[in-house]
């Protein structure tokens, strides 16, 4: 009878997907970097697919809420672009041209120059704050102005974009794209192509330098498949190598980054292969993940009420004045408790925001933050749709933690939307004030 019951709810959601994307295909393709679109699809993969398939090891019951969970979102994603969506603006719409984009593309250029000399400058010294490799280093007071500092080349990269006067991708565009996966490379990160890729897509389509048709989706989709898994082959060869550099006591510079680098071009090891043959169905597993915590009454069933909540409203203030404020991201403590991981090795489980209202507010708690998420993303997507190109900026710096930040407690995506744009916003007017100073310059 269990069995049956998961299968009718398997049923359901498959169902529900092809019929109302055969129904509403004309407003799904307007815009296939839409939310409505996109998260249709990721999370049919990382919630139905794995118990489908049998990749979700769980007991019937947890099934069940899994694919509850999943059907759930799956409608309120459309009741909330019902309801919510209209007056959102035509993605296809020219963006206007301001007299000042021509100063903000050569300003973006020097950026991108200056973050790869800053990029050498922490290869040579270690820091490597905000990348993967930084789990192998002591946290640091500044270790957060390091990492925006070392993500200053991708924010670069989307400016230029953004403001160039072109009506297709640049020679120089294309060196940019393809510095940003060389260093997506050498910060040890599996999935960064995603963060590159997307974004730049989402930016290229906004200013019509591309066309999306199906056989464009189709082409695009094996593609990124296809480099995604080599990726994961060729990072876990890499971050062997690290860590082989690191136990040997060099410490983490550049020269285990290129010992890494030699590891992943020589002999990717058998081990590496192996283990990453089905990385990246691991990876967006979310299924297991949120299963794994409903395998655990003992943790959810006394609520802690909004707890892990507090940080999105908390996280500026410095730890200096409030020495226990809590973490923004429960990852390492889901990783541990959860998921029985080694705490020392300082990796995050995917919480995903329905394992964390399961932890605050019980059952009810997982099936309704689907409808408070969805709202969210609908009211950030379609209101920096309207401001032009700056507003294209900042939906391509913040575009893949809507998209990913499923996969995290609600908290670790939502502050880290607001530290983007502040950082953006300050930009912003220093840049309008350096453009202004120079239209009025005499050498001008």
């Amino acid at each position: 009878m269990d069995e049956l019951l998961t299968f009718t709810l398997e049923a359901l959601a498959v169902v529900y997907v092809l019929a109302t994307t055969f129904l509403r295909k004309r407003r799904l393709s307007s815009d296939p970097f839409h939310p409505r679109f996109v998260y249709r699809y990721l999370v049919c993969l990382t919630l139905l697919f794995p118990i489908m398939f049998g990749r979700a090891e769980m007991s019937e019951a947890s099934k069940q809420a899994v694919l509850l969970t999943c059907l759930i979102f799956l409608v309120a994603l459309d009741g909330v672009d019902l309801f919510f969506g209209g007056g959102a603006p035509d993605a296809h719409a020219p963006l206007p041209t301001g007299e000042h984009d021509a100063f903000y593309a050569r300003t973006f250029l020097v950026l991108y120059v200056a973050g790869w000399l800053w990029r050498g400058y922490a290869l040579s010294t270690g820091l490597l704050y905000g990348t993967f490799l930084a789990t192998q280093l002591e946290v640091e007071s500044y270790g957060n102005l390091v990492g925006q500092l070392n993500g200053l080349g991708l924010l670069a990269l989307m400016g230029y974009l953004v403001f160039v006067n072109s009506s297709s991708f640049t020679k120089i565009a294309v060196a940019m794209i393809a510095g940003e996966l060389i260093w997506a490379l050498i910060s040890g990160s599996k999935s960064a192509v995603f963060h590159v890729v997307l974004p730049a897509l989402l930016v290229a389509f906004r200013r019509d330098w591309i066309k999306v048709r199906a056989r464009n989706v189709l082409a695009a989709g094996v593609f990124l498949v296809v480099a995604i898994q080599l990726s994961f082959i060729a990072v876990s060869a890499y971050r062997l190598g690290v860590h082989q550099s690191i136990a040997s006591g060099q410490g983490l510079s550049a020269g285990a980054v290129l010992d890494g680098l030699k590891s992943s071009i020589s002999s990717p090891t058998q081990d590496a292969g192996e283990s990453t043959g089905t990385g990246l169905m691991d990876r967006l597993n979310w299924a297991s993940f949120y299963g794994a915590l409903l395998e655990r009454p003992d943790l959810w069933r006394q609520p802690w009420y909004g707890d892990s909540y507090f940080a999105i409203v908390t996280w500026w203030i410095p730890r200096v004045f409030w020495a226990e404020k809590p973490d923004v991201s429960i990852g390492a403590w889901y990783g541990e408790a959860v998921l029985d991981w080694d705490f020392g090795a300082r990796s995050e489980g995917a919480a995903t925001i329905w394992g964390d209202a399961l932890l605050n507010f019980g059952i009810l708690g997982a099936l309704s933050i689907s409808v408070v998420w969805l709202l969210l993303v609908q009211f950030v997507y379609r209101n920096l749709g309207r401001h032009g190109k700056w507003g294209l900026l900042f939906l391509a710096m913040i575009y893949m933690r809507l998209l990913l930040g499923l996969e995290q407690n609600m908290a670790a995506p939502v502050v880290a939307i607001q530290q983007q744009c502040l950082i953006l916003l300050l930009l912003y007017f220093l840049l309008r004030f350096m453009a202004r100073l120079s239209l009025r310059s005499p050498y001008r």
